[in-house]
């Protein structure tokens, strides 16, 4: 479908533009986008000597505002401020921000298997 050699960032944002170019969208999948941008760029920053990979501050604040509300997010008791300063920092993640980062990753990939087999 796209080139992107090895980097699972690149295939993220491919299939993501994907997803949000199609006429069957059938949720709204930016919060996980950006969590699972966050946790990709979270593992390379820490793994990568080189890697600096920072997200947007409208990136930033949307995370902040959907997660007050997102059912991951309260049942984990994630403050999502937190987890945001704690990247930006260059810190590891907490367990809290790890059980959250894993549990919308798994919605997410869900959904979009939904999307790309409904698709074939």
């Amino acid at each position: 479908m796209f080139d992107t050699s090895k980097s699972i960032f690149k295939k993220n944002e491919e299939v993501y533009k994907i997803y949000i170019n199609s006429s069957i969208q059938r949720v709204n999948l930016k919060l996980e986008y950006l969590i699972v941008k966050l946790a990709i760029s979270w593992r390379n920053n820490i793994t990568h000597y080189n890697s600096t990979t920072k997200l947007t501050n409208e990136e930033n604040n949307y995370i902040k505002q959907y997660c007050l509300t997102d059912k991951n997010a309260v049942k984990c008791g994630l403050d999502a401020s937190r987890m945001i300063e704690n990247f930006n920092s260059g810190g590891c993640p907490s367990f809290k921000e790890v059980t959250f980062l894993i549990a919308k990753i798994i919605q997410y990939v869900t959904d979009l298997d939904g999307f790309f087999f409904r698709k074939c």
